[in-house]
């Protein structure tokens, strides 16, 4: 696959803020509606930033469960992509890429695997590609010589499986190295540490419950903490993976589960045996159901007038940080009946839990790559 023949007309630019190199930069983001439920890690759109003190806020787009930031890849200008915390490649929808003067072509090909990409934790993607190595940049920041694919159109062999992104395509921001990597290139965001172009090797993501929030690029934005950051160690390499208990009102009942923070999953999924613990526990009846993209998912339900508390511990001294009750519910079924925003799923390997971005909403969760630890605070005016 070639990449497009490009040229560059006069863009209208919404906004122009010029920031210092190597200063922390911030994403502010903000919810709109999907008009398709089922399209899934669809788009961020950056539609400004500015500079505070040590560091930059830039504006991004929330859109059926997912977030998305504008980038520039090459000489394709305000691609809207997928911001996922646990998949380490950039990839561009067929036709938009346009390789630029320092663009090289890999000659290489291939098919990028992703699982939980529908709103309920369902679904896969295989996305065919090509390799290039060009400029990728956010807000001014710049990743040069970044390992990206230009994908292959190709038709969906099911309604369970999507083979090209919604909008202009993703960005991963975990792993450290071209073995953490479908495409074999060092990732995104740590080209930018690799680079200098961030002072410190850490991001951060704050979302609230009235759809905006920001992603947070070099640094830590204090201002927005409700109390002190609670840290566990998290694996950068492995979707910056954490151990950590399952709680309901703070009280433990699933110990030691393997946990990974991903803002590319729209909802909570859990396995299937904790999660009917956790069901019982709650009272909850649980259905298992067989929806596209899936063979089978536990689902649960409650009175949408009480959602539970719900959430995870790092250990008996941590706090506990809950599902915000304005993000339990997963579909209104009517008669005061609710579905769940946390659905059962076995992906036949290790059992994991993975918080998606129900989860984030009303915390900073701050993603220390050089650390590597994983940081999360309420924010500042959250009471829960």
């Amino acid at each position: 696959m070639s990449p497009v023949l490009c040229t560059v007309a006069a863009l209208s630019v919404l906004l122009i803020v010029v920031h210092a190199r190597n200063s922390p930069l911030s994403i502010p983001l903000k919810q709109r509606v999907s008009t398709n439920a089922d399209l899934v890690k669809q788009t961020l759109h950056a539609v400004s930033k500015r500079t505070v003190g040590d560091y930059t806020l830039v504006p991004e787009t929330l859109d059926a469960g997912f977030w998305y930031g504008n980038f520039d890849v090459g000489d394709s200008k305000n691609l809207s992509l997928l911001i996922d915390t646990a998949s380490a490649d950039v990839a561009i929808n067929p036709s938009l890429y346009c390789e630029s003067p320092a663009g090289t072509n890999l000659n290489s090909s291939g098919s990028l695997g992703y699982v939980t990409v529908q709103e309920n934790g369902c679904g896969v993607a295989e996305i065919a590609y090509s390799t290039y190595a060009d400029t990728v940049s956010v807000a001014g920041l710049a990743a040069h010589n970044q390992t990206l694919g230009a994908v292959t159109k190709t038709t969906p062999p099911n309604n369970g499986t999507i083979t090209q992104f919604p909008h202009d395509g993703i960005v991963g921001f975990s792993g450290v190295s071209p073995g953490d990597t479908q495409l074999g290139g060092v990732p995104f965001f740590q080209n930018l540490c690799n680079q200098g172009e961030v002072n410190e090797c850490r991001f951060g993501l704050v979302f609230r419950t009235d759809g905006s929030g920001l992603q947070i690029l070099g640094g830590l934005d204090a201002w927005l903490l409700g109390d002190t950051l609670e840290y566990t160690p998290a694996n950068p390499s492995r979707e910056f993976s954490f151990t950590g208990n399952i709680t309901i009102d703070g009280r433990v009942v699933s110990s030691n589960q393997h946990i990974i923070p991903d803002s590319g999953t729209a909802n909570i999924v859990a396995p299937k045996s904790e999660l009917r613990i956790l069901f019982a526990a709650l009272g909850m009846q649980a259905v298992e159901q067989n929806p596209p993209g899936c063979t089978s998912v536990l689902f649960g339900y409650y009175p949408c007038d009480a959602p539970p508390g719900v959430g995870l511990t790092f250990g008996d001294d941590s706090p506990w940080f809950d599902i915000e009750p304005s993000a339990f519910q997963q579909a209104d079924n009517g008669n005061n009946n609710c579905t769940a925003i946390i659905t059962g799923i076995d992906f036949g390997r290790e059992p994991v839990w993975i918080f998606g971005q129900a989860w984030f909403q009303g915390k900073y969760v701050d993603f220390d790559q050089s650390g590597k630890k994983l940081g999360v605070a309420r924010l500042r005016g959250w009471s829960h």
